[in-house]
């Protein structure tokens, strides 16, 4: 069974999505996990709640679309991190966002530090991979560039991952929330080379490339 965790970029698993497609191609049920807007400790907390299934055996994937480092957990707002994004470019927007709302700018304001959330981002990703790797295979799926270089860090720490080696941003389209920001070919491209590749890959970067689309 495939455990999808993380953002929008894995939320949806209709017909055409690449979460779909993929765990059709390697004969594998699933949990859909992933939720827009969240941020890492969102994803950490949806795997710990499956951690039983996991050790057990009946989890043997776990796919982490790996979010902002800068997003921040916010329990009380819905989809806990929407409003609070990363200010950096180019997400400036955001912040103007929060504005409208003074206690989503307000928590915000107080909270925000990159410094400190790209360390938490890393511990996470380094307690996931210390916990779970002897038990499941996992991939990680960077979403924005500020990711990529947390993800390669803690792999060369701990190298029992696998991951790509590019930012699901790069395909990017507008308008396509509902298929995870792909379009329909780019679902079924993105699912068909990791179908190819993730069970030849034990350990390191995925052999795929923007180039790939």
């Amino acid at each position: 069974m495939i455990l999808y965790v993380g953002d929008s970029f894995c939320m949806y698993h209709t017909t055409g999505t690449w979460t779909k497609i993929l765990a059709d191609n390697l004969n594998l049920n699933y949990w859909a996990q992933g939720l827009g807007g969240t941020s890492i400790w969102y994803a950490y907390q949806k795997i710990m709640h499956h951690k039983d299934d996991i050790i057990s055996g009946n989890i043997t994937h776990i796919i982490l679309s790996c979010t902002s480092p800068q997003r921040i957990p916010h329990c009380k707002v819905s989809h806990e991190s929407h409003y609070v994004g990363n200010p950096d470019p180019p997400y400036k927007h955001l912040v103007e966002e929060c504005r409208r709302d003074i206690i989503h700018f307000g928590y915000f304001e107080r909270f925000y530090d990159k410094t400190q959330h790209d360390f938490l981002y890393k511990k996470i990703l380094e307690e996931i991979v210390q916990e779970f790797s002897p038990h499941a295979k996992l991939i990680f799926l960077p979403c924005f560039p500020e990711s990529q270089p947390i993800i390669k860090e803690v792999y060369n720490k701990y190298p029992q991952f696998s991951f790509l080696d590019f930012p699901l941003m790069s395909l990017y389209e507008e308008g396509y929330n509902e298929t995870n920001h792909f379009t329909l070919e780019i679902n079924a491209k993105l699912a068909q080379l990791l179908t190819l590749k993730i069970p030849q890959t034990n350990m390191g970067a995925l052999d795929i490339t923007v180039e790939d689309f």
